[in-house]
Formats: structure tokens, sequence, C-alpha cells
């Protein structure tokens, strides 16, 4: 058994450290395990899923079995939700009487409701930036792995780290105007953007944290003064006066910042405001909480007194290694890559075997006429954060790429939503199953099917895509480098510093790549193949081909996330040095293969089956006047040719028609377009079967939209009788 590279869950042994990534290298047949003690909130998370592709870890490589470890009671911060029936409304209307009573919810099934956020989920990690004033910081949630951006309340959180600074200061008057009214009483802090466009405050009448374009100076509407409470040190006791500092037990006021230490952003409600009948107890001080959450109720919370909760502490985890392969388990936020080996391979003739990271310098053959094993260098599609804007630059994408997710995460599904030849579609990812609803900010994504039109310009390769209701367009926005939308193209964004309409700032149209069957040499991304016609319910990726004079051409994939910038993730092929063996015997043959310090025995088990992936070769579009290729198919296990392709017939490329002569059921048509390959001018008939199809299925869609309460329960039995025969009738 060979552990390597453990790293921190070498040092910190039985203990619990959230959110560290171990590699683990195994050996099939044998088992890591680890037994250790979690406090707090992280006793609810057992084994999740994998966050790459949303499935539980291959069982055919790895089998996990953990005990949660037995139940123990414990005191914690008693949390209560907010009521989140005004969440979109501004103002100063108040909910009920307006006490906190009637503004946090307190039943046992409001609270139940958010168990699993606990007072530790509101902790803020406060680092000092590498550039930044004396009162800027970085202020993160790390159990929730999100960034304060401080510049909306209903999108406060980002899980990219923002481009701005979060200023922290007792003096607010030093960045904004404020009153003499509205100064921060002593010890008070109020935190803000250095963009310095919004001010966080409390809105005192709805009880809530809020934003503002400017300072209020009416401290009974809206309060810019916050309280930090620092949390302790676990052998921290305070005696004395200090001992009423700590306001919510291990978490202590505080007036200045230290770097590197837990924070809670709190309001302390003053005196005027009445606490209703529920929470009437003087002896206990509500105080009310920034929660890391993207909306006005989700990210206010009330802390009150304490409540007794069951936490199961002690956790055993094993992993065994059952079979060759990588796999990913996430327990209790502690994330484990684990690679597994099988020292004996059984391998069919001219089958390969990738080995990374690995020198042919390392690598011995005992008997060179049974395997081969030579330098390989492996290329893998891979998608990059963007981390911050930057204008006409790839600059702010990062230089590592995230390993959370893949390719197939930023798919979408196009289905026809319209007539035939409306080009009107919905665009659902196939990640998650949201729909693209192109409103703005955390609504681009969402549950409801929108309908989008999506159709090629006149002479263009790529495809507009804009919203059918009201005409608004998704575009690639240059100045911030990232996807955005909009209903003006001809709107300049000054605020921006942008001097020339979005319609010279950005494009408006993007290239549809199709996922293939068998990846191909002519694929712009490994599997995803550039089209220009669109199948209803195949998978595309939206993409955006943008040329960096400075770093070079790059591919922007639209990625389902929640904001403008996880919206947009940059494609590159990641290169990977490693090793590649190769089967070469005949059936029976064996041979010693020694890999980096493993000796794998290798036995030849016969001829390949051809039953694994395949790939083309030689693809090639058609021309106007050039015939295509789809190109031969070739096994991806041992490079044999299973199959030749076929000849694509030669045709002008036409994204838009006019139509010259109508067509009728008795008579041809003509159309006329423009070839957005050779730019000529292309005539063709409009034949009269092709009219009659299209009008048959505009009946079809209509008769399909009917509702059966319109109807008697006979015409409608007709019709569905109908209906059912229509996909059984043959084009003729």
């Amino acid at each position: 058994m060979n552990f390597r590279k453990l790293g921190i869950l070498d040092v910190v042994k039985e203990h619990y450290i959230p959110h560290v990534t171990v590699d683990l290298n195994l050996t099939v047949g044998d088992a890591y395990e680890r037994s250790y003690t979690v406090v707090g909130s992280a006793h609810m998370n057992g084994v999740t899923e994998k966050p790459m592709s949303g499935q539980d870890p291959d069982e055919s490589v790895v089998a996990v079995e953990f005990d949660r470890g037995e139940e123990i009671e414990e005191e914690v911060p008693a949390l209560y939700p907010r009521a989140a029936s005004d969440d979109n409304q501004d103002g100063f209307s108040v909910i009920g009487d307006g006490s906190i009573s009637d503004t946090f919810l307190h039943t046992e099934a409001a609270v139940d409701s958010i168990a699993d956020q606990t007072i530790e989920r509101a902790e803020f990690t406060i680092t000092k930036p590498v550039n930044g004033d004396n009162e800027e910081y970085i202020v993160y949630a790390a159990l929730d792995r999100r960034y304060l951006v401080g510049e909306n309340p209903k999108f406060n959180f980002s899980a990219a780290k923002p481009a701005r600074n979060i200023i922290i200061t007792h003096t607010p008057e030093k960045y904004i105007t404020v009153g003499d009214a509205g100064k921060l009483a002593e010890g008070e802090f109020n935190f803000m953007s250095t963009a310095k466009n919004r001010v966080n405050m409390f809105n005192v009448l709805k009880m809530r944290f809020d934003g503002q374009g400017g300072w209020n100076n009416n401290k009974n509407q809206l309060d810019g003064g916050f309280t930090f409470l620092q949390k302790m040190k676990p052998d921290e006791e305070l005696t004395g006066e200090d001992a009423k500092l700590e306001l919510i037990p291990g978490y202590k006021k505080v007036t200045e910042i230290t770097p590197n230490e837990k924070y809670l952003i709190t309001y302390i409600p003053k005196e005027n405001i009445r606490r209703g009948s529920y929470f009437a107890d003087e002896d206990i001080m509500p105080i009310i909480i920034l929660y890391p959450r993207n909306s006005r109720a989700g990210q206010t919370k009330l802390v009150y007194g304490m409540r007794t909760v069951t936490r199961k502490a002690q956790k055993t985890l094993k992993i065994t290694a059952k079979g060759s392969g990588d796999a990913r388990v996430v327990v209790n936020h502690i994330i484990y890559n684990i690679h597994c080996r099988d020292l004996n391979l059984e391998m069919r003739k001219n089958e390969k075997k990738f080995f990374a990271d690995v020198s042919v310098d390392d690598c011995d053959v005992v008997d060179s006429n049974v395997a081969k094993v030579e330098s390989y260098l492996q290329k893998t599609p891979s998608l990059f954060n963007c981390e911050r804007t930057a204008k006409d630059s790839l600059s702010g994408y990062s230089k590592v790429p995230n390993t959370d997710v893949n390719m197939s995460g930023a798919e979408f599904i196009f289905a026809s939503a319209g007539n035939s030849g409306d080009e009107i579609y919905t665009i659902q990812s196939a990640l998650n199953g949201k729909y693209l609803l192109n409103d703005s900010g955390a609504r681009f994504f969402g549950t409801s099917p929108t309908q989008h039109t999506v159709k090629r310009p006149d002479g263009s390769l790529g495809f507009e895509i804009m919203r059918s209701a009201d005409d608004r367009f998704i575009f690639f926005y240059y100045t911030k480098m990232q996807y955005d939308a909009t209903s003006d193209k001809n709107f300049v964004a000054t605020a921006n510093g942008d001097t020339e309409p979005l319609i010279k700032r950005g494009n408006f149209t993007f290239e549809l790549l199709e996922k293939q069957d068998y990846p191909s040499d002519a694929d712009q991304i490994r599997g995803y193949k550039r089209v220009t016609s669109i199948t209803s319910g195949k998978h595309y990726l939206i993409t955006q081909v943008y040329n960096d004079p400075e770093i070079g051409e790059g591919r922007i994939v639209l990625y389902p996330g929640e904001n403008i910038q996880t919206w947009s993730k940059l494609y590159r092929d990641v290169e990977t040095p490693g090793v590649l063996l190769t089967a070469i015997g005949n059936e029976n043959d064996t041979t010693t293969v020694t890999i980096d310090g493993y000796e794998y025995t290798i036995k030849i088990t016969g001829a390949c089956d051809h039953k694994g992936e395949r790939y083309l070769v030689g693809t090639k579009e058609p021309g106007c006047e050039e015939e295509g290729y789809t190109g031969d198919v070739y096994c991806a296990d041992c490079d044999e040719k299973i199959a030749d392709g076929q000849k694509i017939p030669a045709g002008h490329d036409v994204p838009v028609w006019s139509v010259t002569k109508e067509p009728t059921f008795d008579a041809n048509g003509e159309r006329s377009g423009t070839c957005s390959r050779c730019k000529e001018t292309i005539k063709e008939l409009y034949t009269k079967e092709e009219y009659a199809n299209e009008q048959l299925n505009d009946k079809v869609a209509e008769a399909r939209a009917v509702r059966e309460a319109d109807y008697t329960a006979k015409s409608y039995a007709l019709l569905s009788a109908a209906l059912a025969k229509v996909d059984t009738v043959e084009d003729t």
C-alpha cells in the first residue's frame, strides 16, 4: 500500500479541517482509513456527491464506508430566519406590527428549516489584500466559500473573488458624504466596496440588511452602524468587565480588525425597536447577523439565546480501492481525489494506458515484444474561471483550470418551441436543468422555460440569441470580458467607461458547438463541432472566440453560474506529460513493466473487441463546390480503423432566405439568399412539397397546444387519436 502526498491530514491526524483537498494513491484491494472528530455544523454532512459531475463516486473504482459516529448534545446560539414576504420590496414598510417577533419566524418548523444554517456558517475570515489602503480588506465566508462583494444586497456574495476590496471603517465620512446625525456611535463599523457606489446599512423598519446609493442620516430608517464580533480562541475566557463583550457565546465585541481572524458582522437593535411578544426576555439580547446568502431575507438572521442540538461527532471513514481509475469523494467538506491502480493489468492487443507525470526514464519493460512504454503528452479540454474583469483582455481568467467543472457541465439543450421555420427554442442547462431566462443578475438562469429566437444573421457563421418576448439580446461584453445581456445594442455604458455603443463594445453572435457522437480532428473543442444549423433536442456549447493580442486566441464558454462572473469560463486544452503503455504482444503473452516505482504484471488477453470509445479521422466540411467527408471511424483503444466514412454533398450555406415567389399547394415558389462562404447570391426552388410540409407541421403544432377543457370529451378523444398517428406517417 502506498499513500503519497497526504499533506495536511497527516499533520492534523484525528482533528477536523474543512475544505481541504487530499490526494490518495491506492492499489486495488488496499484501503485508506481515518477517524476524526467534528465539532460544529459539519456533523450534518456525510458522504456527498462528486462536485464535478453531480454523480456518486464510481463504485467500480472505490467503495466508501462512513460511520457518522455517536450522538452528543450541545448548546449552540439559536438562529431564527427572517420572513421573506417583502424580500424584493424597497422602502420602509414593516412586516406585521414591525416588531422583532413579527419580523423573524419562530415556529418550530421555521427554525428547523434552517437547521443547517448554523452560526459557524456566518463567520467571515477578514484578511488584508496584497494591494490596498489601511482600511481595505477581503471578507470571505469560508464554510460557504463566498466572498462579500458589498455592492448590492440582492447579490452581495460571490463564489469568485471580487475585483474590489471591502472598506471597513469607523469613519465612513472619509469616503462618502455623512451628516452629523448619521455618524456612527463609538465602536461601530461600516463596510462598503471600494467602488463607493453603494453603502451597506441596516433597514431599521424592514429589519434587514440593505444597501443604498448614498448615506441616509435618519437612523430611524437606515442605520449604518454595525458591530463586529471576533471569534474567541478555544481556551480564551473573558473576566470582569471584559466578560460583557462576549455578546454571543464564543464571540466578543471588538473595535479593531485583526487580519486573518474570524468575525460575525452584526446589527444590535436600538432600544426604540420593539421586541414583540416572543423575543421579550430583557435578559437576552437580540442580535441580527449578516449571513452569506444572496437575498435580503436570506442574509438576515436573528440570534436570540441558546438551544440544544444533537451533534454526531466521532467519524470513521474507509475508502477501498476496487478497480483502476480515478474517483472523487467528498466527506464532511473534505475532498478526496483518489487514484487507484491495479498492478495486474489485463490488456487487449494494441490497447493503451496513460500514466500522468511520469518520465520514460523511470520506466522499464522486461519483454519489449509484449509491451512498450513511450513519452506522451495528453491533452484534456478544461475550463478556467473568470476571476476579475479585464477590459479587452483575457488576463482576468485564472491560470489554473477549475477541476470541479467539466465541459459537459456547460452543455445546453436546445428544444424547438415554435412553428417550423420560426427558429424559437428553449435553452436548458444539461447540468442543473435551469433555463436561460436572460434576465439580469441572479435571474439569468432559472426554472421557467423561456423562449429565445436563435438565428444566424445574413452572411454569418454565428448565431444571435434573443429573448422572443421582448428582444433582449445576449452578447459578449469586451469591457468586462464576460457574457452579458441588453435590450439596446446602441446603449453606451458610460458607467463602465465606454464611449462607444454596445454593438461596438461587444459581439452579439456566438458559435454553437454541437456535441458529437465521436470526437474528430475537425472539432473546435474535442467532442464538440461548430454547426450552422440547430437540431432540436441536441446538446450545444455557446461560445465566443476572442483574439487577445498578448495572450492569443481564446474561446469563452457560457456556463450556468449564479452571477455574471461565473457565467463565463475560458476553454483551454491542458497538456499533461507522462508515458503511454501499449500492449503489442499476442494472446496469453505476459511481461513485467515498472512505471514510476510500481511493478505491473501485463497479460495480453486477445485482440481488441472495439467496444470502447471511438474517434474520427479525415473529417472535412463540405464547400460550395467541393464535397466533404464524415471521417473514418477508429477504435480509441487500439487505433484500428473499423468503418469508412461517407461523402457529404457540396452545397452553399445560406443562413437567411428571402422568398421571391410564394409557393402554393399546387405550384413551386422561389427564394434567394447570400452564401456565408462564397458571398454569392443563391437562387433555388421553394417546392410545393416543402410548403405543404411546413403548413402541416404548423397545424400539428397548433393542435398539440389546445386545451382539453375547451373540447367535449368525444372531440378531444378524436383529436388525440389523430395526433397519435402523426408521428407514424412517413414522408412522401
